[in-house]
């Protein structure tokens, strides 16, 4: 439910919705969404993992994928995002710590890490990232 105040207000002809149902994985399940590339979160501290994507309608801007980790603690989030930040990502103002890129923003908050990505298709607009970003953040963690 927490999921759907994401999305983006409508603008532009923007029509956001959910792209299918937000899934939580487990520690042990997260292989089935980071095919790869898992053993480096879990061996990070990831507790749990809540993926959502959104999409726009209209096929203006960008889809999008939320990936909001659940870490063992701050130390480890804070941790996670020093290995995980943008290579090309400055610092925002978000959060307890946040960087941002042309088509990421990662940030933690206590022992959440956040990433908000972009998934550039022709020439889509870039999706409100930032917006997203915010509305993430101003969620409460008990319903994530």
């Amino acid at each position: 439910a927490a999921a759907k105040a994401w999305l983006p207000a409508a603008a532009g002809g923007a029509t956001w919705a959910l792209d299918g149902k937000p899934k939580v994985y487990a520690k042990g399940q997260v292989t089935e969404l980071l095919d790869g590339g898992a053993d480096a979160f879990t061996d990070a501290g990831l507790e749990r993992l809540l993926h959502v994507r959104m999409k726009d309608g209209s096929g203006t801007f960008t889809a999008v994928e939320v990936m909001l980790m659940d870490m063992a603690s701050p130390a480890k989030a804070k941790a996670l995002l020093a290995k995980e930040k943008p290579s090309d990502g400055k610092p925002v103002a978000l959060g307890d710590q946040a960087f941002a890129s042309a088509n990421t923003i990662t940030f933690v908050k206590g022992r959440f890490f956040v990433n908000v990505s972009a998934m550039p298709q022709g020439n889509q607009k870039l999706a409100p990232l930032e917006a997203i970003a915010r509305a993430v953040l101003a969620t409460k963690g008990a319903t994530w």
